[in-house]
């Protein structure tokens, strides 16, 4: 019944089992890179090294060749730009392919294919891949000295031609039909400027003339490359030739409010041909996405304050430079409105008394400054400027502006509401309105942090909340910042020296300190208690010399006034304080902005050189979603602005992130044989905090081990396995935070095989409607689990989904590298099949290994006769050897370039047909003695005998076949033309069956041979460069006919099959019908 179902089927397992010995197989791997599409037909000589031209926009196809066992993983890599995405190899044959649609100019460069399988160093090939192009080109004129209105006459013209292209163009002039050359005509020169890549593209016409007056054409041709045909420009030159002009419709600046519409005009006010007008942005940004443009109109819809900026209008015409205006947008508007509180300048003081001097300074931006006014309000009831109450105004060219109010002999009746009002004359934006009281309550900022809270503990991946508490009235933002990881050393250590010299007191609740200070008769506000040990370590932290606070910090960059652009500064003229930096990424709770990866300050007391994480009003840092590098020192610190003009107050909270231990390997696949010792190591990468760490072993729910962790890694050894060891071994390192386990699953399961690619001529047919096919594979690590006993083999065709499976018992162990081979027959004709192949030991079936089977047709079957004119560009199925240092090149005598090397070479093919196609070897460089182009003809099917063995002698009833082709080996420097016959095997060899050197004359000749394979054959066809460039050899019209040769002219030696090697030997298993084992799953 199985074997009846087998027949239906159409298939039948049958062969032996072949274990080929050497080192084995394995061997590192080989790469060859080829091109599936022809390349361009271009001049080689000019190329040093591997070139594949290709036109823009064809689709580009590279073939990375590979050999090599294991078979090799296949990368492909580019060395700059993009266009080459990585690929690893599947489960394809190794012939990964690079394509790229449509390639453009861009992507060309240099390829590389890299292939590595474990087996020695990786092997790595490249090739330049060259992109051509022709762009139509561009004329341009120019005079000699200078622009002007017109082109007059006894003035020297350039007309310059240029066109991007690669390769670089040659041009060609002519004035309307009459093409001009160097010398042709007294009044014009032709050439190319210096430092200028490509052929002549400048013509120069001296001293104008009338007849110089006319229509000119450039033509740019790169002759021809790719296909790449010629284009050109023309360009009129008439007396009234001039450079453009452009003139603005509207006077500069615009000035335009927020939401309104604007429409930016420009016009030629010159220019012939006229020239073209476009609008573009200052410093190349886009326009405005809510922007069109049509000719010399641009118009913006939705103004917004983003939108203002520098325009310009270019004008073009390609004569002389194009010409520009700018125009500038001023969007209307009042941003970043701020003030500060300054106390007596004159006096080392941070608070607010009666008889001495306060300033309040508001600050404003405005678009445009010359229009923005301050008004001074107390109480609601206008301020107007007097001896005790002083107010004075910036400069308005300077941005920001600022406007301050100087209370001198501060009195009890001054205290109130003051509101600093700016707006601007014209309108167009909202009034912005700063209120500032200023009372007995008025206070500078104070900064702590609540009990218990400057170091706190988060496990990671909570969140977490950072606190500052701030008094003060006004009431400042709290600005927050994180350590460099240099400056939080310097603090932690400074905080061990104190904890070790001093033992702080314990803190006071600020009732009873300030009960204290009154019963003393002291005022608190100018005795402050101690600040907290931050306090003091930040303290201790600056560096000598700080700013006193009558000498507030300097404004940033972009509040500085410009050199030689301000009066000399009043002494009460206090410098505002800088501006927090707030670049969101991480929200505090009150929506403000969050954490930025700039970068942090220099020291822990320079405030002014680093950038805030976050500034929050109320006081609170939150982080989400901790991660352990988020933990370290944090600093909390009091804005200057809307606030005092006093030194910051500053407070430190240190943050621990705990982690669970950080464990490797992770995971582990340990492959062990019965009986055996091995040990297992989980190693500890890192972990918070680091102290106290525990293991665990477990096999599964059941304990093998615990204990405390000593060293960085813990071990467990297996004396000898037995089958009740095989599992899932654990190893649990654990602390506070939890833990990290390392997972090693212990198993007899074999590795899977490793299918053998590199042999030719895999595949053989002897009838009609089937085909057979040598399966070859190795065993990967075939000593590291029990001997394999069996292998299970299953078949399936593509386009069914029923298995078939048959079992290959091993009789003997199988040595690492050793090659398997097994015969699959009665394959049906033209299926393709996935084959499936498992190793079997005693602890059950290992891991499976798929290759597909394709069915690939020979180009004759039957090869009764096979010929080849090479007049196909696909050149009859032959193909190009992997092994060689260049190719054959398909070649017309009619498309013949006309700097092809004289002396050497047919000027037509066989037949004396000059279009037709040929082979031949192009000795030119980079081509140096010695190198071989090797041509393989298709793989042809001989009749075997049954199981033949490969590389064996051709029995006598072998069917003989007549190779014959015709050579053409004329010049100086000849060298060899070798003929081979390559044989179906494992490891193929080639066996010359004729050769022939030196120069045979300007001729076409014949050569036959007789050849007589035993098993599926092909020919390979060798040219080897001579001592010179005269050395060009082809060949045209390659036959192979059933029978021998009829009057074989001389130079002919007969062949048989090569011996077989010695390093191969037979294992024969008796599989006959009756053993196959058949079932459907």
């Amino acid at each position: 019944m199985a074997l009846l179902l087998l027949l239906t089927l159409g298939l039948v397992f049958t062969g032996f089992l072949r274990l080929v010995h050497a080192q084995g197989v394995y061997a590192p791997p080989t790469v060859r890179i080829v091109h599936a599409a022809p390349a361009c037909d271009v001049d080689e000589e000019r190329f040093t090294e591997r070139v594949h031209t290709i036109r823009e926009g064809q689709t580009l196809e590279l073939l990375c060749l590979v050999t090599g066992h294991p078979r090799p993983q296949i990368r492909w890599t580019k060395t700059a730009g993009g266009g080459a995405p990585d690929r690893h190899g599947d489960s394809a044959p190794p012939n990964e392919t690079l394509r790229i649609e449509s390639i453009s100019r861009h992507q060309g460069g240099r390829y590389y294919c890299k292939a590595e399988n474990g087996q020695g160093s990786p092997a790595i090939r490249s090739i330049r891949v060259d992109v051509y192009y022709l762009d139509s080109p561009v004329i341009s004129v120019h005079q000699s000295l200078g622009e002007t209105d017109q082109f007059y006459s006894d003035r020297t013209v350039f007309l310059r031609c240029e066109a991007r292209s690669n390769p670089g163009p040659a041009y060609t002039w002519f004035r309307g039909r009459t093409a001009l050359s160097e010398g042709s005509d007294r009044g014009v020169d032709i050439y190319e400027p210096l430092f200028t890549q490509g052929e002549t593209k400048i013509l120069k016409l001296k001293n104008l003339r009338p007849v110089d007056l006319s229509e000119y054409s450039c033509v740019a041709s790169v002759r021809g490359v790719c296909g790449l045909k010629d284009k050109s420009a023309t360009f009129r030159l008439t007396n009234a030739t001039a450079p453009p002009a452009v003139r603005l419709l509207l006077p500069d600046p615009v000035l335009v409010n927020p939401g309104e519409s604007v429409t930016l005009g420009c016009v030629p006010a010159a220019g012939e041909p006229p020239p073209s007008l476009s609008w573009v942005r200052a410093g190349g940004a886009e326009l405005p996405a809510h922007s069109s443009a049509n000719r010399g109109a641009l118009t913006v819809t939705a103004v917004t304050a983003e939108d203002g900026g520098v325009y310009t209008c270019v004008a073009s015409n390609n004569v002389g430079s194009p010409a520009k205006k700018n125009t500038t947008i001023l969007v209307r508007g009042l941003r970043k409105g701020r003030f500060w509180i300054t106390p007596d300048p004159y006096h080392g003081d941070d608070h607010i008394q009666i008889g001495r001097e306060v300033k309040i300074t508001c600050q404003v931006e405005a678009t445009p400054p010359d229009e923005l006014t301050f008004d001074w309000l107390k109480n609601g009831r206008p301020l107007r400027s007097s001896e005790r109450m002083v107010i004075t105004h910036s400069d308005p060219a300077l941005s920001p502006a600022r406007s301050s109010l100087d209370i001198i002999d501060l009195k009890f009746t001054d205290f109130g509401t003051y509101s600093c009002v700016a707006s601007l004359r014209n309108g167009g934006s909202p009034e912005i309105s700063i209120d500032v009281n200023i009372s007995s309550t008025t206070v500078p900022p104070e900064l702590t942090v609540p009990r218990g809270r400057s170091q706190l503990v988060v496990q990671e991946g909570e969140s977490v909340d950072l606190q500052c508490v701030v008094s003060g009235k006004p009431k400042p933002t709290v600005l927050w910042f994180k350590l460099s990881p240099r400056d939080e050393q310097r603090v932690l250590e400074q905080r061990a020296n104190e904890q070790r010299t001093e033992e702080p007191p314990p803190p006071l609740p600020d009732q009873q300190l300030l009960r204290r200070a009154r019963a003393a008769g002291e005022q608190r506000t100018e005795e402050p208690p101690p600040p907290p040990p931050d306090q003091q370590l930040l303290r201790r932290a600056r560096a000598a010399g700080e700013q006193r606070t009558e000498e507030p910090p300097p404004p940033p960059p972009d509040q500085q006034p410009p050199q030689g652009g301000a009066a000399e500064k009043r002494p009460d003229e206090e410098r505002p304080p800088a501006a927090p930096d707030s670049s969101p990424s991480v929200h505090s709770p009150n929506g403000g902005p969050g954490l930025d990866s700039s970068p942090l300050m220099d020291g822990p007391g320079d405030v002014q050189t680093e950038r805030p994480l976050v500034e929050s009003v109320d006081g609170v840092l939150h982080l989400p979603n901790v991660t352990r590098d988020m933990g370290g020192v944090y600093r909390c610190q009091t804005s200057q602005l809307n606030g005092f003009n006093v030194r910051p107050r500053q407070a430190l909270i240190q943050l621990q992130v705990h982690y669970p231990p950080v464990v490797e390997p992770p995971f582990a696949e340990v492959r062990q044989a019965l009986g055996r010792a091995f040990s297992l190591s989980c190693g500890l990468l890192g972990a918070h905090p680091s102290r106290g760490l525990r293991f665990e072993w477990k096999l599964g729910a059941r304990l093998l081990t615990r204990g405390q962790l000593q060293r960085g890694e813990t071990q467990y050894q297996v004396r000898a396995l037995n089958r009740e060891g095989y599992g899932l071994y654990t190893c649990d390192i654990s602390n506070e935070a939890g833990a990290g386990t390392c997972g090693f699953n212990v198993t007899g399961k074999a590795f899977a095989p490793e299918f053998y690619y590199d042999a030719d001529s895999s595949l053989w047919q002897s009838r009609s409607s089937v085909y057979g096919f040598r399966l070859l594979w190795t065993q990967q690590e075939p000593d590291s689990v029990d001997r394999i006993v069996a292998y299970r083999l299953g078949l399936r065709q593509l386009s069914q989904t029923r298995w078939w499976e048959q079992q290959i018992t091993i009789d003997s162990p199988i040595q690492k590298g050793a090659l398997l081979s097994h015969n699959l027959t009665e394959l049906v004709k033209p299926e393709s099949y996935l084959v499936r192949l498992t190793p079997i030991t005693r602890f059950g079936e290992g891991d499976a290994s798929e290759r597909i089977i394709a069915y690939t047709a020979p180009v004759n079957p039957h090869l009764r006769q096979f010929r080849c004119g090479f007049e196909d560009p696909a050149l009859c199925q032959c193909g190009q050897d992997r092994g060689d240092a260049f190719d054959w090149t398909r070649h017309s005598a009619a498309s013949r370039d006309s700097k092809y090397t004289p002396n050497t070479g047919p000027s037509a093919d066989h037949r004396g047909d000059k279009g037709g196609h040929y082979l031949y070897i192009e000795t030119s460089r980079p081509r140096v003695p010695g190198d071989k182009a090797r041509l393989l003809t298709p793989t042809f099917n001989s009749a075997p005998s049954s199981n033949p063995a490969p590389n064996a002698p051709a029995p006598p009833n072998s069917p003989a076949y007549c190779f014959s082709f015709y050579y053409h080996m004329y010049g100086k420097h000849i060298g060899s033309l070798v003929v081979f016959l390559r044989q179906k095997s494992p490891s193929p060899t080639d066996t010359q069956v004729w050769s022939l050197n030196g120069n045979q004359g300007d001729r076409w000749r014949q050569a036959r041979v007789n050849i007589q394979p035993s098993s599926a054959f092909q020919m390979v066809i060798e040219g080897v460069r001579g001592a010179g460039i005269e050395g060009d050899i082809a060949i045209d019209d390659i036959s192979i006919e059933e029978g021998e040769c009829k009057d074989p002219p001389p130079k002919n030696l007969r062949s048989l099959a090569p011996p077989p090697p010695l390093h191969i030997w037979t294992l024969s298993l008796s599989l006959t019908l009756a053993a196959l084992i058949g079932r459907e799953r």
